[in-house]
């Protein structure tokens, strides 16, 4: 039991544990899928799962086809966490599913290397707990998640080195190998059941990135011997033939 006095520290330490499982795969934590196919530890490209190392981000980079491609390329994710508040003196309302432990969260993972030259990351997530109806009883909902198709290639001399490659993927930031804009950046996940830290909802207007829309990004990039980076990527509306990065979008 935990004697917490804000909704803050409710946040910070309600408990929460992340089981991965995988098809056909050793114990990993990061991607199964990928550590199949590379046939590497998870720790050849995370510094800490989500993180990416100098490697990682090649791998990235290189559009997830290095090593072999796999006969049945998924893996399967699920979150679960128990959140509780005692001797709540702040007046706020107490936690949702107060010391329930619940199912938070389960995901699909799929692709990895395609050909030579292109890979995909492909996330569909159930959310067990979407948010309750008028009763206050919770509900699920699925769809699709991060979703990064990659097409690439890379062109080496003595002196230059040189990958460029194309990203079409369905939120701004998911395709980005730094983790610097909020579809990767700490705390990466965070307990569904906790009270926000903010109750007031001041200063809580989102900006284009913070909101995670699920729209269609469509980019070129090039990364010049290991040191110089650039990117250009424009984003639409996910409609017509791009509807399928927003299915299961409400």
């Amino acid at each position: 039991m935990f004697r917490l006095l804000t909704p803050r520290l409710a946040g910070l330490l309600a408990a929460s544990l992340t089981a991965w499982l995988a098809l056909f795969a050793a114990p990993a934590q990061a991607i199964p899928l990928f550590a199949r196919q590379t046939g590497m530890q998870c720790s050849a490209c995370h510094v800490g799962f989500p993180e990416l190392n100098t490697f990682g981000r090649q791998f990235k980079l290189m559009g997830y086809t290095l090593g072999t491609r796999q006969t049945i390329p998924l893996a399967v994710m699920a979150i679960a966490g128990t959140n509780r508040i005692s001797d709540n003196t702040t007046g706020i309302a107490p936690l949702p599913k107060n010391g329930d432990f619940a199912l938070q969260a389960a995901s699909l993972f799929t692709g990895g290397k395609i050909t030579d030259h292109a890979g995909a990351f492909v996330q569909w997530t159930y959310n067990n707990l979407a948010g309750p109806d008028a009763n206050n009883n919770y509900y699920g909902h699925s769809g699709i998640d991060n979703t990064d198709i990659r097409y690439t290639q890379r062109w080496s001399s003595k002196d230059q080195d040189l990958i460029w490659g194309l990203t079409l993927h369905n939120a701004p930031g998911v395709q980005d190998v730094w983790n610097s804009v909020p579809a990767w950046m700490f705390p990466y996940m965070s307990p569904a059941l906790a009270v926000n830290a903010n109750p007031s909802g001041a200063g809580d207007d989102p900006t284009f990135l913070d909101s995670q829309p699920r729209v269609t990004g469509l980019g070129t990039y090039a990364f010049l011997n290991n040191n110089w980076y650039g990117e250009l990527t424009l984003y639409r509306s996910s409609d017509g033939v791009f509807s399928v990065l927003r299915a299961g979008d409400t």
